[in-house]
């Protein structure tokens, strides 16, 4: 498989790229300004939201050729795209959230911790070494011999 890289000059940016105490990226958001309005409808059209995202890092030469082996420095899922809508030309704005925020940080479905299981399953254990999984503690599930 190969990619084709094409370089969008000041055009497009990227939001700096921070990491959390543990080494994950929960968000970050591509920006494409420049944009001619009557181009926004196709940016309002299309769906885009839940699609996979892909942000990869490489250097260029002065003739724009690729140097060196571009690496992947974060990938997540399409989740926002606000626009900024201008007399002639716009800014789209398109946020990418890695699986952990989202997973962390979900709006319209329930937190995925054992409190919040307790509420809708009381009595149910299947979220009780959450905790313990998500530091990495290894867990043994049933009866070991």
């Amino acid at each position: 498989q190969s990619n084709t890289f094409t370089g969008i000059g000041d055009l497009g940016s990227i939001s700096k790229v921070e990491e959390t105490v543990e080494g994950r990226v929960n968000s970050v958001t591509v920006s494409l300004t420049g944009v001619k309005t009557s181009m926004v409808s196709i940016a309002l059209g299309d769906t885009f939201r839940w699609r996979r995202g892909t942000i990869w890092k490489a250097f260029l030469d002065d003739q724009n050729a690729v140097i060196d082996t571009p690496h992947i420095r974060f990938q997540g899922w399409m989740d926002s795209m606000p626009i900024v809508i201008g007399k002639e030309q716009s800014t789209i704005n398109l946020t990418l959230t890695s699986r952990v925020a989202n997973w962390e940080h979900a709006h319209d479905n329930p937190r995925w911790d054992d409190a919040d299981h307790q509420l809708r399953r009381p009595g149910d254990k299947f979220f009780e070494f959450m905790p313990e999984i998500a530091r990495g503690k290894e867990i043994f599930w049933g009866l070991t011999t």
